[in-house]
């Protein structure tokens, strides 16, 4: 198996767009009392085809992840076009958890550029302590997949966590 893990120098314009793109997706997730998380994915030339927030809280449903439910309508967007998503890009605020990175996976997308890391997430907050969590980080995961996928990240840590900390101002939920 061969993986490939790049966390290597600045994002390239384009990049540091996406994922900007991705943070003003969790901005509005957070204002909508859903919670602070978003993503994007952009096809191989770099032009966001898609955006998606939380629905854990309007579903009912803890697997509505952002990243999970994108990686999943990418998937069933361009399911005849493998190239295409092998060449995507997942821009998402926060790293994904385990179940999203798996879901992007079996989605074929090839890349994850991320925000703010799992860990600083966690240590920032007690409450994540007490929410059922993986604690598996994205390169662990991808170590563990049969095809490759880049890894990218973490960028902007600092204004995830001023997302995060703008939510639980606004989420009774979200402070347990």
């Amino acid at each position: 198996m061969t993986h490939t893990h790049d966390t290597s120098g600045p994002l390239s314009p384009v990049d540091e767009r996406n994922l900007r793109a991705a943070m003003d997706a969790a901005r509005a997730s957070a204002l909508s009392g859903e919670g602070p998380f978003g993503a994007v994915v952009a096809g191989p030339d770099g032009v966001a085809v898609m955006t998606q927030m939380a629905e854990t809280l309007a579903m009912r449903d803890h697997t509505r992840h952002a990243e999970a439910v994108l990686a999943s309508r990418f998937c069933h967007a361009y399911y005849d076009d493998p190239a295409f998503r092998a060449g995507a890009t997942l821009y998402s605020s926060m790293e994904p958890c385990a179940m999203c990175l798996f879901t992007m996976f079996k989605a074929g997308i090839g890349r994850l550029v991320y925000g703010l890391s799992a860990e600083r997430l966690y240590s920032a907050h007690e409450i994540f302590s007490t929410w059922p969590r993986t604690t598996i980080a994205s390169r662990e995961c991808v170590r563990h997949m049969s095809t490759p996928m880049i890894v990218q990240g973490p960028y902007f840590e600092d204004e995830g966590l001023r997302i995060v900390d703008e939510s639980f101002r606004r989420c009774p939920a979200c402070r347990g």
